[in-house]
């Protein structure tokens, strides 16, 4: 019998982010619409979530190409998430947890988790390939706020684009896209 209480390897922390729903991006329009505010601040915008309700765990703003409909978003337009709190894995955005368990995991037991070439077989597993999808920074994050702290992004960042926002709960379950503007 196993008892050990802590993971010693990373041999399975790949396989089950891998078959695990949790970044699948699923809008559920039962889900409440959030409650967000964008305002023009020098050469920035600041977006501020307000009125959190239920189970909603962050909410994610979403740049996209002027006149694209919202059906067409996906994660590959995300700009920023603001978090309710974002202090523990359960409380954080699917799609940044996943990169702190990811990167933890890199650093703790080494090369595992770390994203193969799109190239190679092991590229094209879901995992890879969905995480190629986000466009994370340089140090594998999205800007994000923490405890419902306004985020601010850079106007140019946004300029011609259509700006639109999503509440998220902790399973990745996304209300429907709204548009927000200044």
């Amino acid at each position: 019998m196993d008892t050990d209480e802590h993971p010693t390897s990373s041999s399975y922390l790949g396989e089950i982010l891998e078959d695990t729903a949790w970044l699948e991006r699923r809008i559920l329009p039962e889900i409440p619409q959030p409650t967000v505010s964008m305002k023009c601040e020098g050469k920035e915008v600041a977006f501020t979530w307000s009125n959190p309700v239920g189970n909603q765990n962050s909410v994610r703003i979403y740049a996209v190409p002027k006149g694209t409909p919202a059906e067409k978003i996906n994660e590959s337009h995300i700009v920023g998430v603001i978090h309710r709190t974002g202090k523990k894995l359960s409380e954080m955005d699917p799609l940044l947890a996943v990169q702190k368990i990811r990167l933890a995991t890199v650093n703790r037991w080494g090369g595992t988790m770390e994203l193969p070439p799109p190239d190679d077989w092991r590229g094209k597993r879901y995992l890879p390939w969905k995480l190629r999808q986000i466009p994370y920074d340089e140090n594998h994050s999205l800007p994000h706020s923490d405890n419902l702290q306004p985020l601010s992004l850079s106007i140019e960042r946004l300029k011609d684009k259509d700006v639109y926002v999503s509440a998220v709960q902790w399973y990745g379950e996304e209300s429907p896209p709204m548009r927000v503007q200044p």
